[in-house]
């Protein structure tokens, strides 16, 4: 018999976690909070855990979270306030989470011109000025040039090859010279599924290739296939060289991505952007749409020693920040609504059917980007966990307390470590931001430091906001089993078997945006 497993959502306010723990109490308004010094060592700490084991210096595991191979994923780790990280479900949800439908004043939401005149900008404010913190005043500008031009071809042939053998051939193909040094696509089986690519080394003849490296070194076993329908491609290089108007950089700062799309498309395609390299491109041409790939870390540093670098020192020009300027993750957003100033001025590309996609941090960046900026017609966002789309009044997993000091948040949020129910605002509030647009959420089995059903009961709670404005929440309340994908409507959630990565999912996210993006028909 299936066991049922019904979670309740509190109602009743109880101790702060701090208070729970004995902690020192936090000046309110604080924008700063040190590490504690107080604290012994984790190895000496009588609040640790029990039943744990040291993995590797500061990360702690069980035996509960051990897979058949020996991997382990309940990471217990102290944080600077002196929490530890918990994995059990009774201690999980102390505090109730906010309503979206309710004002600051206590009253109601009851419509639509409510949520998008009072509701929702009283949430985004929160958002801005004690979570991740707002854009501050700046006079930057992105200047654009395309840095790569039009790329030749990309082969996606019916043809096939088997594991070891380096030749490939193809019965409709007419591989000539020019083909050297192009990549092709191919569909890795076995221990490989899913796309890869290579290069052409050598033509041998018109439907014979020697590929650049042998196949045994890309797959350890099972078939390797071309995908059928051939079709070409053209992949742009685009950079962005950031100033801040009257000032120069110390440095130079570009924001640079690359994207393909269908050569022969018959009009402008959606655009789905990733920021983790997640997907493969392949499976979103076949769609008839283009897959983009960037790196935002060239405009802000991924570290607390990137404050006075990147775009945030361009701005600063060596002041400090403020407790309510942005942090990396805002910055990052920033940098996201540039790429759709640029793509708007491409005729190629459907601005208004671009994606974003990320995971673990990028999915934090991902949700928080299309919270910001509601151009983006989709999102997906993997593994968010706490500052994306996990619940911070959750004691579960990665917690407000592992990431109050860091770079991805404004200094506000710091003041909230051992203090989460004091947080104006909850990721389900967050998810709410994005409605009505569609929105794929996923965690994974062996991913509970992400806190998988944190992000489900979050996205059930924004699914008030959702109905409100005429479309569909996620279809349940009763979290789903692992594989089961919710996605009948425009709040969608699944939980992958399977550790802490988004490859799992990108079929789900491809079919689920599918429903909203009826791409313009590729030619053969």
């Amino acid at each position: 018999m299936k066991k049922l497993h019904v979670f309740m959502v509190l109602m009743a306010g109880v101790l702060p976690l701090a208070a729970q723990q004995n902690l020192p109490p936090i000046a309110p308004g604080a924008a700063e909070l040190a590490p504690r010094t107080h604290l012994p060592p984790d190895t000496d700490d009588p609040n640790r855990p029990p039943n744990v084991r040291l993995l590797k210096a500061g990360v702690w595991t069980d035996d509960v979270g051990v897979d058949d191979n020996g991997n382990v994923y309940n990471q217990y780790k102290r944080s600077s306030v002196g929490t530890w990280s918990n994995y059990d479900e009774t201690k999980a949800s102390p505090f109730p989470i906010p309503n979206p439908l309710v004002l600051k004043n206590a009253q109601p939401v009851k419509d639509a011109d409510t949520w998008w005149k009072q509701r929702r900008p009283e949430i985004l404010n929160d958002f801005e000025t004690e979570v991740y913190g707002r854009i501050p005043p700046n006079h930057l500008q992105v200047n654009w040039a395309v840095t790569a031009p039009d790329a030749g071809p990309k082969l996606l042939a019916d043809a096939a090859i088997t594991s070891g053998q380096t030749h490939a051939t193809s019965a409709s193909a007419a591989f000539t010279a020019a083909d050297v040094g192009k990549t092709v696509y191919f569909w890795g089986a076995g221990q490989a599924a899913g796309w890869l690519n290579t290069t052409i080394a050598a033509v041998v003849g018109p439907t014979e290739v020697v590929l650049a490296r042998p196949a045994a070194t890309t797959v350890a076993k099972g078939r390797l296939e071309f995908g059928s329908g051939a079709f070409s491609t053209i992949e742009r290089t685009v950079t962005g060289h950031i100033t801040n108007g009257d000032s120069a950089a110390s440095g130079p700062i570009t924001l640079s991505f690359t994207y393909t799309i269908p050569a022969n498309a018959t009009g402008p395609v959606p655009l789905l952007l990733t920021l983790s390299a997640g997907g493969s491109a392949p499976p979103v041409l076949a769609k008839g749409w283009g897959y983009g790939r960037i790196d935002l870390t060239t405009i802000q540093a991924d570290s607390t020693a990137g404050f006075r670098s990147g775009v945030m020192g361009l701005v600063a020009q060596g002041k400090p920040r403020a407790g309510d300027e942005w942090g990396a993750l805002t910055v990052w957003s920033w940098g996201l609504s540039r790429v759709l100033d640029y793509l708007e001025t491409d005729p190629a590309i459907d601005a208004k059917r671009a994606g974003v996609e990320g995971h673990s941090r990028w999915g934090k960046a991902a949700l928080w980007a299309a919270a910001m900026d509601q151009r983006w017609a989709i999102v997906f966002a993997s593994c968010s966990g706490e500052g994306g789309a996990k619940l911070s009044r959750r004691n579960y997993g990665e917690t407000v307390d592992n990431i109050a000091g860091s770079q991805w948040m404004a200094a506000n949020f710091r003041k909230y470590a051992g203090h989460w129910n004091n947080l104006p605002v909850d990721a389900n509030e967050l998810i709410a931001l994005v409605a009505p647009r569609p929105i794929l959420v996923t965690g994974a089995t062996q991913d509970p430091w992400s806190d998988p059903r944190g992000e489900f009961l979050a996205v059930v709670s924004a699914g008030s906001v959702y109905r409100l404005l005429g479309k569909h929440d996620v279809g349940a309340t009763v979290m789903p089993a692992p594989n089961i994908s919710l996605t009948s409507g425009e709040l969608a959630f699944r939980e992958h078997i399977g550790a802490h990565t988004d490859a799992p999912d990108w079929p789900v996210f491809l079919e689920f945006a599918a429903k909203y993006f009826n791409a313009p028909a590729v030619k053969n």
